[in-house]
């Protein structure tokens, strides 16, 4: 009788899982979008979006609780939807009202898809990568809701890839990331105690480029606008939009697992908020400290992760970023069985967070991340970790 081991187990699931799923996934999601008119995606929100910014309309969508009736009978939505995001996505968005909802979506996905896959395999060189990049269910979830997983994650992993060897193209593209503010709020903290200064500077200017843009073509109210609308954000987020829950539902947060848990929401930012604190010192310590590449960018994107109250399951992709670095580290170096137990816990984690809010309505993902980045600190360590002096490089 064959006696199968490990690695065997380990290479047929990179083999056959992965494309798998990526195929079936893509024929359901392409029959959808074709030929049915009762399921559309998130990117409709953007589309219409950008349809009502080319119209001079870009301030209104902030000034009203949710898109016109029409908007969601045409979108076959059976919920109210509004318009969440900054001025800069906006920006982001707006070439793609040129185009037919249809065709405006496959070029969005597909533009950032590449993106996303080719700084991966930048990431992973391996001949495996692709598969597991394209079958990896953030991926997935990303292409269903047709949002923006991909351009977070491809501007934060070739701004992190490019640091050491391009200071402020690096800087500039992680600057970009501010489209999204929520994620990029470590950046700063990482660039300034690894002493990143050229990157900071990039950094800065190309946040201050994206802000100074969208207020010149849709007009600085509407800045004045969204940044009115945060508080009521931030209540649709934790109480509910027009009765429905489903953005809380959607979150892989800790601070959502609190609400899930039925703590209150006091007792949830608390919690929240000591994690933030957490997770500032630490990325301070191990970029101070010159930890060596991959393990302080594997670091950094989880507590990114981690540090965000709002982490939807399409934020996810970033993960991937984690799962290449950590991967590819480990086949150079060597792989032990928990390395391969916790690799694959990670790849499936999105997919478990969505089989675990539908049967008990709490997100394991938050678990998952802070196993991982205990994994990373405990490959990261040495003697001299916590020591006042940085170790020699």
């Amino acid at each position: 009788m064959r006696n199968i081991d490990t690695n065997w187990i380990f290479t047929q699931f990179i083999k056959f899982i992965p494309p798998l799923l990526f195929f079936s996934f893509l024929i359901k999601f392409c029959y959808l979008i074709l030929f049915s008119n009762s399921n559309k995606t998130d990117f409709l929100v953007f589309w219409y979006a950008s349809l009502w910014a080319a119209e001079g309309k870009a301030s209104a969508l902030y000034e009203i609780t949710g898109f016109p009736s029409d908007v969601i009978e045409s979108g076959g939505l059976h919920f109210p939807i509004g318009w969440f995001n900054s001025p800069s996505m906006l920006l982001v968005s707006l070439p793609f009202s040129f185009l037919p909802y249809t065709i405006s979506i496959f070029v969005w996905l597909s533009t950032t898809l590449l993106f996303y896959v080719s700084v991966v395999k930048r990431i992973s060189p391996h001949s495996l990568t692709l598969w597991l990049v394209l079958g990896f269910p953030a991926t997935l979830i990303n292409i269903g809701y047709g949002h923006n997983g991909f351009l977070s994650a491809g501007l934060l992993g070739s701004g992190l890839i490019l640091l050491d060897k391009s200071a402020y193209l690096a800087g500039f593209l992680l600057g970009l990331l501010t489209y999204k503010p929520q994620l990029a709020a470590l950046i700063p903290i990482a660039l300034i105690a690894g002493k990143k200064w050229k990157s900071l500077l990039a950094f800065f200017f190309s946040s201050a480029l994206l802000i100074i843009s969208s207020a010149a073509v849709f007009g600085l109210d509407t800045w004045i606008a969204f940044l009115k609308k945060i508080p009521i954000m931030t209540m649709f987020l934790e109480e509910g939009y027009f009765g429905w829950i489903v953005y809380r539902n959607k979150m892989s947060s800790i601070y959502a697992m609190m609400l899930h848990a039925g703590w209150s929401i006091e007792a949830a930012r608390a919690i929240q908020g000591l994690v933030m604190c957490g997770l500032i010192c630490l990325v301070a310590i191990v970029w101070y400290k010159k930890i060596e590449s991959p393990k302080r960018e594997a670091l950094l994107v989880l507590s990114i992760l981690l540090f965000t109250p709002y982490l939807f399951e399409y934020d996810l992709t970033l993960l991937g970023l984690v799962i290449a670095w950590l991967g590819w580290d480990c086949l150079q170096k060597g792989f032990t069985l928990s390395d391969k137990i916790l690799l694959t816990i990670g790849w499936f984690a999105p997919l478990v967070s969505i089989i675990t809010l539908k049967a008990i309505t709490l997100s394991m993902t938050p678990l998952v991340l802070i196993i991982l980045l205990y994994w990373v600190v405990r490959r990261s360590y040495t003697p001299f970790l916590f020591r006042l002096r940085s170790p020699e490089v």
